[in-house]
C-alpha cells in the first residue's frame, strides 16, 4: 500500500543492517536439493531455509518473497561446502561462525511408503524425519545444539500473542478473549498469564528455533520490502513446507540482525510518536463534563496553548469521531452522530479550514492523527466518492455504496486508490484505524 512518506504506519523496532549477497530466484551452491522432494538454502551463518514439496512432477519450489521474508537471500558459495557424493548421506557445512553443519539421509533405513495419489499429503515434518534432517553447530560452541526434526522448543523466549488463528489466519487472536487486561499477570515475569499464549518466537535458550512460514503469503513483481511488489494470487504448492531454522546460540542481538535481513527493513518511529498524545472522544456520556465544543478553535486554545502555557511537551493530536462529517446517504446534510462510524470528509462546521489547522500544528512541530473508522461502505456524502468511484470502475452516479477498507482487502487497484482518494487528501500524519474483525 502507497502512503506519503510522512504518514507512514508505525512500528517500534529499528534494526541495523550488514552484508549479505542477494541471489536471484535460480540455484546457486548455497541452494542444495539432496533429493527432488527437498531444498535447503543457507540464508545466512545462523539461518537456514527448510522446504518441502509434495508433488515433485507438478509443483517447484518457491523462490517469491513472501511476506515474512522479503530477500531470498544466501551465503556466497564460498563460506558453504558440500558433500553430496554418497549414496546414503548428503551433509552440508558452513564455513564460517557458527560454523553449523546440516545433514540429510538420502537412503532411508526404515522404508517409508507414502501414498502416491494427488489428494494424499505427506507433511514435512513426516519427510524430515523419515531423511533423518539434523543440524548441530561446533560442538566447542558456548551452547552447542543438536537439533533434529523431532525436537521441541523448550526453552524458547516467545513472541507475540495469537500470530495465527486454526485456520492460519495471520493476525488472528488465538486466545479468543479480550485483550485489554494483557501482561498483568500479577506472577510476570515467571510465569506468562495462560489466558494470553505467546506464539514462538526467533531466539531461544536452547541455541535454536524453527519458524515456520508454509502459510504466510506471497508477492510479486518485488519483495514488499518497500518496493512495487504486490501480493500475490497464486498461493504455494499444495501440501507444501517452508521452515526457517535458526542456530544462533545466545547471541540473539546477531540473530535479530540476520533475521532482519532477509526479513526486510523495519519502520522507525519518528521522534513525534514516541512522544506525548492528546486525544479525547468528544461527547461521550461518560465524559460528564465533555471537552468542547470539538472544534479547530478550541483545541488551539484548551490543548496546545493549555499545554505551552504550563511547559508540557505536546507531540500528537488525535482526533477520533469528531473530525469527520457523520452523515449517511441520502441526508448527506443530517449529522447523525455515533451512528456515523466511519467517513473521509472533514467536519466543516467544527473545522472550518482543516489545512489551515493542520499548519497551524506543524508551525509548533505538532503532529495530527485521525480515525478513520472504517465501517463497511463509503457512500456518495463523502468527499471521495466520484474519484473512487471512477478508478474502482463504478459509475458514480449510481450512488452505489463503495467498499471501505477491511483486513483482508489485498486487491491492488482498490488499495492505490483507496489511499489516493481516500487517506491523502485528508492530509494528516498519521492515520488510525480502528477494524472490527
Amino acid at each position: 500500500m502507497r502512503f506519503k512518506q510522512q504518514k507512514k504506519l508505525m512500528v517500534l523496532v529499528h534494526l541495523l543492517f550488514s552484508y549479505l549477497i542477494i541471489t536471484s530466484p535460480t540455484h546457486t551452491a548455497s541452494t542444495i536439493s539432496c533429493l527432488p522432494n527437498s531444498r535447503f538454502t543457507i540464508v545466512s551463518p545462523r539461518i537456514i531455509r527448510i522446504e518441502y514439496i509434495n508433488n515433485v512432477v507438478n509443483d517447484t519450489f518457491e523462490d517469491r518473497s513472501s511476506t515474512a521474508f522479503a530477500h531470498r537471500i544466501s551465503l556466497p558459495t564460498s563460506d558453504v561446502e558440500i558433500d553430496n557424493s554418497t549414496i546414503e548421506w548428503c551433509n552440508v557445512s558452513v564455513k564460517v561462525p557458527p560454523y553449523l553443519s546440516l545433514s540429510f539421509r538420502k537412503e532411508v533405513r526404515k522404508k517409508k511408503t507414502f501414498p502416491q495419489d494427488d489428494n494424499s499429503i505427506v507433511s514435512g515434518k513426516q519427510y524430515f524425519q523419515a531423511h533423518e534432517l539434523s543440524i548441530s553447530n561446533d560442538k566447542n560452541d558456548k551452547i552447542p545444539f543438536a537439533w533434529n526434526i523431532k525436537m521441541q522448543q523448550s526453552k524458547n523466549l516467545l513472541g507475540t500473542i495469537g500470530l495465527r488463528d486454526k485456520n492460519n489466519s495471520i493476525g488472528a487472536n488465538v486466545s479468543g478473549v479480550d485483550l485489554a487486561g494483557c501482561c498483568t499477570n500479577p506472577s510476570y515475569p515467571k510465569i506468562f498469564d495462560p489466558r494470553y499464549p505467546l506464539e514462538l518466537g526467533l531466539i531461544s535458550r536452547d541455541g535454536w528455533s524453527l519458524i515456520d512460514d508454509s502459510f504466510t503469503e506471497l508477492i510479486d513483481n518485488g519483495t514488499g520490502d518497500f518496493d512495487n511488489g504486490w501480493v500475490s494470487e497464486k498461493g504455494r504448492a499444495f501440501g507444501s513446507n517452508d521452515l526457517f531454522f535458526f542456530g544462533c546460540g545466545h547471541e540473539y542481538a546477531t540473530c535479530l540482525e540476520e533475521f532482519v535481513q532477509t526479513s526486510g527493513r523495519i519502520s522507525a518511529p519518528t521522534s513525534n510518536a514516541l512522544g506525548i498524545w492528546w486525544s479525547r472522544h468528544w461527547g461521550n456520556p461518560f465524559d460528564h463534563n465533555p471537552f468542547g465544543p470539538m472544534t479547530e478553535e478550541a483545541i488551539m486554545t484548551e490543548v496546545v496553548e493549555a499545554y505551552e502555557e504550563r511547559n508540557l511537551p505536546l507531540n500528537i493530536v488525535v482526533l477520533d469521531m469528531e473530525w469527520h462529517s457523520q452523515v449517511k446517504y441520502p441526508q448527506c446534510d443530517t449529522f447523525i452522530g455515533i451512528k456515523g462510524w466511519g467517513g473521509y470528509t472533514w467536519n466543516r462546521t467544527l473545522f472550518s479550514n482543516p489545512s489551515a489547522f493542520i499548519d497551524k500544528l506543524h508551525t509548533k512541530n505538532i503532529h495530527i492523527a485521525t480515525n478513520f473508522h472504517p465501517d463497511g461502505t463509503i457512500d456518495a456524502c463523502q468527499d471521495p466518492y466520484v474519484d473512487f468511484a471512477k478508478a474502482l470502475g463504478v459509475d458514480p452516479s449510481t450512488k452505489v455504496g463503495l467498499p471501505d477498507l477491511d483486513i483482508s482487502q489485498k486487491n491492488k487497484t482498490y488499495c492505490n486508490a483507496y489511499f489516493t482518494y481516500c487517506i491523502e487528501p485528508v492530509n494528516v500524519d498519521i492515520a488510525w484505524y480502528v477494524i472490527y474483525m
